[in-house]
C-alpha cells in the first residue's frame, strides 16, 4: 500500500505457513527490484484495448446474444474506449 491505497495485489495458496512465508519474502524482493530498476509494474491499458482483447479471446468460443454485442459496440463507439 502507498498513501492508503493498494498499489499491487496478488495472492498464492500454500499448505504450509513456511512455504507461504518464503513465497511472500521472495515476491516482495522481486517487486522491490522492479521498482528500484525503474520498470513499470503495470502497463496502463485503455478500455478499448480491454474490449478488443475480450472480443478476440471469446471469438469462436461461444455465440453472444444481441444485448452483449450491442453493449460492446456502444462502448467502442462512445469514444471513451480509445
Amino acid at each position: 500500500m502507498e498513501n492508503g491505497t493498494f498499489v499491487h495485489r496478488e495472492s498464492q495458496t500454500y499448505r504450509r505457513k513456511v512455504l507461504a512465508s518464503e513465497w511472500l519474502r521472495r515476491r516482495e524482493y522481486e517487486l522491490e527490484q522492479e521498482r528500484a530498476s525503474g520498470q513499470a509494474l503495470h502497463k496502463k491499458v485503455s478500455v478499448g484495448e480491454l474490449l478488443r482483447d475480450y472480443v478476440s479471446a471469446a471469438e469462436n468460443v461461444t455465440e453472444w446474444g444481441r444485448s452483449k454485442k450491442a453493449d460492446i459496440a456502444r462502448l467502442q463507439a462512445s469514444g471513451r474506449a480509445a
